[in-house]
């Protein structure tokens, strides 16, 4: 039996993106039924945190940005080798030193025009709060992550204060997690997709495979890629109503101001619930409606991949674990 499990220290996928499950698996692998003897499946991948901690034998993964899925296949087909990375992000950290936000916008004027792994990785490490965003066109628009003047930093940011040792640690210490997830990736059967997700979901029909959907929160504004419609939710609405794979969907369930209308259209699967706090870009004194607030996060689940018998991570316990473990 692959699922329920529990991970005592998630490992920490190479990128940041918004909405990953990181923080939260301690709760989510102990809610999830599944043997494990078929195909697993994300066609909302993202940062990958999930399919990193359960590594299934075999795996359909796919996000809709162009962008990550390049990066994830460049690790996986050697496409660079982790030396000339550490030395394109110790020879940013010096440029960056001097030059300061200038060479951020340089870099992501580069990316702009000409998209590559390394300027993809430098950028989602400096951006505004690590949480890369896309415009309407693909551009990627994040801004620098500027400190604020009463901190006496002036024009340095997140990546100076991680970087700024002399010896470059925090670049190794990075550059290993790179590569345990390329040693993740390389020794499985894994398959990164850049398609729409229905595309994928068609896929996952077989009552032995699993699929973990972790869409853009519908009603609230969590997507750094592309727009994801309600009429785009309403399908996997249905699709979970006839599908005979096994599958769990997250969501948020309410928050203090509102419960999330389209819960009600998941009668026929079972739901569990966790209190949670995400940050999505906006300031409390700006939130209203569906805004950054702290949620109650919801695992949307099919029969056959409920776990009845869970031990749930109780609050208490999995703020400690967090602590614990530093996430």
């Amino acid at each position: 039996m692959l699922l329920p499990k529990f991970v005592n220290k998630p490992y920490i996928p190479p990128l940041s993106i918004q909405g990953t499950k990181t923080r939260i698996l301690h709760w989510l692998l102990q809610n999830i039924y599944w043997k494990g003897h078929g195909t697993y499946y994300e066609p909302f991948l993202g940062s990958a945190s999930v399919v990193l901690n359960i590594q299934p034998k075999k795996a359909i993964l796919n996000d809709n940005n162009p962008h990550i899925i390049q990066f994830y296949r460049d690790i996986q087909q050697n496409k660079f080798t982790l030396l000339a990375l550490k030395q394109y992000l110790l020879d940013c950290k010096q440029v960056l030193e001097k030059k300061g936000s200038d060479f951020y916008y340089e870099i992501r004027d580069q990316f702009n025009t000409s998209p590559s792994s390394f300027g993809l990785l430098f950028l989602n490490l400096t951006c505004w709060r690590n949480l890369m965003r896309f415009n309407a066109k693909g551009e990627f628009n994040a801004p620098f992550y500027q400190i604020k003047q009463s901190k006496k930093l002036s024009d340095q940011n997140r990546y100076l204060l991680n970087f700024n040792d002399v010896k470059g640690l925090y670049i190794i210490h990075y550059i290993e997690r790179i590569k345990y997830f390329q040693q993740i990736i390389q020794s499985h059967d894994y398959i990164f997709s850049n398609e729409d997700f229905e595309s994928i979901l068609e896929m996952a029909t077989d009552n032995n495979d699993f699929c973990y959907c972790d869409p853009p929160y519908i009603l609230r504004n969590t997507q750094y890629y592309g727009n994801f419609t309600e009429k785009q939710f309403n399908s996997l609405i249905e699709w979970s109503r006839t599908t005979k794979c096994n599958f769990a969907i997250s969501n948020w369930y309410s928050d203090k101001n509102n419960i999330n209308p389209y819960i009600t259209h998941f009668n026929h699967c079972h739901i569990k619930q966790t209190p949670f706090h995400y940050q999505i870009g906006i300031g409390k004194k700006h939130a209203r409606n569906y805004s950054d607030l702290s949620v109650n996060e919801c695992l949307i689940l099919s029969s056959n991949a409920y776990y009845q018998n869970n031990l749930s991570v109780n609050k208490n316990t999995l703020n400690f674990l967090l602590k614990k473990n530093n996430i």
